[in-house]
C-alpha cells in the first residue's frame, strides 16, 4: 500500500504531538511539574491547535482552504510555542523534553502545508494541459 497524501500523516503526527503536549509537563519549578493544565487559556490553545490539525486532514475537497488552514495551523502551533516559553522564564522554571512536542508538531504542519502547496501545483499543471 502507497501512502497517496503525505500531508495526512504530517497533519496527524501534529495533531498527536499538540495533543500530548496539552496533558504532558512541559518544565518543572523546584522539582514540581509545570502542564498546561494549570494554565487554562494555554491547554485550550494546544487542544484548539490538535482540534485543528485533525480537522485539516478532511480539508481535502477544498485544497486553497486546506493550504490557508495550515497556515493558521502552524502560527497557533507557534503562538503555543511562544506561550510556553512566556511561561517558563516569567515562573523561572526549567524546560524539560516536552517542549521539543510542538516544535516537532510546528515542522510537521510546515511538511504538510508544502506537500499541500506540490499537490496544487500538480493539478494546476494538469488543468493546463486540458
Amino acid at each position: 500500500m502507497v501512502i497517496q497524501r503525505w500531508q495526512s500523516l504530517f497533519l496527524l503526527v501534529a495533531a498527536a504531538l499538540m495533543a500530548i503536549f496539552a496533558f504532558t509537563p512541559f518544565a518543572t519549578i523546584e522539582g514540581a511539574p509545570v502542564a498546561s493544565t494549570a494554565y487554562p487559556a494555554f491547554m485550550a490553545l494546544n487542544l484548539l491547535c490538535a482540534l485543528l490539525l485533525l480537522i485539516n486532514i478532511f480539508l481535502f475537497k477544498n485544497l486553497k482552504f486546506q493550504i490557508k488552514q495550515a497556515l493558521l495551523n502552524s502560527f497557533l502551533v507557534l503562538g503555543s510555542i511562544c506561550c510556553a516559553a512566556v511561561i517558563t522564564f516569567t515562573t523561572g522554571a526549567s524546560l524539560s523534553w516536552q517542549i521539543a512536542l510542538p516544535v516537532v508538531a510546528l515542522i510537521f504542519s510546515l511538511f504538510a502545508r508544502r506537500r499541500m502547496c506540490a499537490d496544487k501545483r500538480l493539478l494546476d499543471s494538469a488543468d493546463r494541459i486540458r
